[in-house]
């Protein structure tokens, strides 16, 4: 059968909403940890055509950390790639907002940069940061179906 997935509540069984529509698993949600990947299910005739994919960190505010950056390019190279059905995706934020921004707390990010006094050096060494959030960005830009965000 068909495993159905609440927005609000990740990964969970089947659960209804009385306003809102029923989500449906898509084969590549449990690959994810930062993003929840889900089908709107719109009707039987229509079913898997609409992929939504949603940052999923509530408790921060779905604020981007370098693991959900690596996360959002993959997914956007493999959705509507994959012979998943997909005509377009839905890009959301769980919970309250859609997205806080750089999560600026994540030891992560700012990598390389500490312990240097010259802005120079820190520039050139976030660089990889910085191109790896472009690449993610580029990844939604070229995703093979149409994104609404």
């Amino acid at each position: 059968g068909v495993q159905r997935v609440n927005i609000k509540h990740r990964k969970s069984t089947t659960k209804q909403r009385s306003s809102r529509a029923l989500m449906t698993m898509h084969p590549l949600d449990k690959r994810f940890a930062c993003l929840e990947i889900s089908y709107l299910d719109p009707g039987e005739n229509n079913a898997g055509k609409i992929t939504v994919v949603s940052l999923f960190r509530p408790e921060k505010r779905n604020s981007v950390s370098t693991e959900m950056w690596r996360e959002i390019g993959t997914a956007f190279h493999l959705v509507g790639s994959i012979g998943d059905n997909c005509r377009c995706v839905i890009l959301r934020g769980a919970g309250k907002g859609f997205c806080g921004g750089i999560d600026m707390l994540d030891e992560h990010f700012l990598a390389g940069m500490d312990g240097d006094d010259d802005s120079i050096r820190r520039a050139i060494a976030f660089k990889p940061q910085i191109l790896e959030m472009q690449d993610a960005f580029t990844a939604i830009e070229r995703c093979q179906v149409p994104v609404v965000a």
